[in-house]
């Protein structure tokens, strides 16, 4: 048994990455270390100011948010959700960690924190919602021109800003531009709490 904190910085830009979602194993409060992390998956594509296109192996941020992690919530399992403004809302694993850390000399060593750790362990990614969006692509700030600063908040689909999973199964996603959406991870339904839906997608 291990006790995580999760921590997910939101960024208002940056050029190297969208965030990471980082797993700290704080089983021993007085000596956290850092145990896997997560980001969205995909490659970015970004231009400069001369007009030359890279590629680039992490998303980027190029203004306003854009992808960042924002509000999440822990469910059952070890799963977690959480929204990512317009990239939508992600559920990932946080279950095989410990067993997928790769250990310095195959020494289990905990006590030593991350200084034992040759590779961090797996989170893994279960599934995403995007509000009236289409299905996730790698490289969406250029197809989708996600890059407009002046409506980043009020023209943009989806702008997931926050969610809650309720122990039933479900999870309440905040959508700020067109309402709260109720959806649910197949790993999470509860034959207790059965709700036909209102939409297939």
């Amino acid at each position: 048994w291990r006790h995580y904190t999760l921590i997910a910085p939101e960024y208002g830009s940056n050029n190297n990455h969208t965030g990471y979602v980082r797993t700290i194993d704080t089983t021993d409060p007085a000596k956290p270390f850092l145990v896997s992390e997560w980001k969205l998956p995909g490659r970015g594509v970004r231009e400069d100011a001369n007009g030359t296109v890279s590629e680039h192996e992490h998303h980027y941020i190029p203004n306003i948010y854009i992808y960042s992690p924002h509000n999440g919530d822990t469910g059952t399992n070890g799963n977690v959700y959480w929204t990512h403004y317009h990239a939508g809302s992600w559920v990932t694993g946080h279950d095989r960690i410990w067993e997928t850390i790769v250990w310095k000399d195959g020494v289990v060593a905990p006590d030593q924190g991350w200084q034992a750790i040759e590779q961090l362990g797996t989170t893994d990614t279960l599934g995403y919602y995007l509000p009236h969006g289409p299905d996730w692509m790698d490289n969406a700030t250029q197809e989708l021109e996600y890059d407009m600063a002046d409506c980043w908040a009020s023209c943009m689909i989806p702008f997931d800003w926050g969610l809650q999973y309720d122990p039933r199964g479900y999870i309440y996603i905040s959508e700020m531009v067109s309402g709260i959406y109720v959806v649910q991870y197949d790993g999470d339904k509860d034959p207790k709490y059965y709700y036909p839906p209102l939409f297939n997608t």
